[in-house]
């Protein structure tokens, strides 16, 4: 199998603005090459990246972004997700504070 055909796995640690929830509102002020505007929605954009898992500390948003998106595997702790999913690839939606410690443990 070559490389370009081979398929990645990953999750995404904040399902936010930029995580997961790009608005209505800015979508309908940017230009349509800005856009996806959010992780989830970048990742989906490439059919070699499969989207298995999801995480954030705020329970709501971890929810919306799971209906959403319909993603079944869904963390309140990201080193839970990564222990449990092993992800090809992290993308990390979060604020800067506790960001390095994330990194570190992936």
């Amino acid at each position: 199998m070559c490389l370009d055909e081979r398929v990645l796995t990953a999750c995404v640690v904040g399902c936010g603005r930029i995580g997961s929830n790009t608005s209505e509102e800015l979508r309908h002020q940017l230009p349509d090459g800005w856009f996806p505007l959010n992780h989830i929605e970048a990742i989906g954009k490439n059919k070699n990246i499969r989207l298995i898992g999801l995480c954030d500390i705020n329970k709501d948003n971890l929810q919306t972004a799971q209906r959403t998106y319909k993603i079944d595997k869904g963390y309140l702790d990201y080193k839970k997700m990564i222990d449990d999913l092993k992800p090809d690839i992290l993308s990390i939606a979060t604020r800067t504070s506790g960001r390095t410690d994330i990194i570190c443990y992936a």
